[in-house]
């Protein structure tokens, strides 16, 4: 399962299907059709009130992500994740000294 905000710019899903300004999407094999996820956007066909539609939702609109089977003790923020990978990206000061050349006789 994902939860998603609706408010993100680019968000495309079924109208009615959210609440409070959030959508959950059951996104197992079973529920969806060509899901594919890349750098930008999570995108896939799914059935909602009998009628296919394409949901496309950008990575900033994700917010949680939980297995269905255990909501309560699987949930990972995305939000969260989002901002430790950020931290982590920061470059590093460099600890490794510089080459050094000498002549070889």
């Amino acid at each position: 399962m994902l939860v998603a905000s609706v408010a993100t710019p680019g968000v495309c899903v079924p109208q009615g299907y959210e609440r409070d300004g959030m959508i959950t999407l059951n996104i197992s094999d079973q529920a969806v059709q060509g899901l594919a996820i890349d750098q930008q956007l999570v995108s896939f066909s799914a059935r909602f009130g009998g009628r296919q539609f394409d949901v496309r939702l950008p990575l900033a609109s994700l917010q949680v992500l939980f297995a269905r089977e255990d909501p309560q003790n699987s949930a990972v923020s995305l939000v969260e994740a989002a901002a430790e990978l950020s931290e982590n990206d920061k470059p590093e000061e460099q600890t490794r000294s510089s080459p050094k050349l000498r002549l070889v006789e």
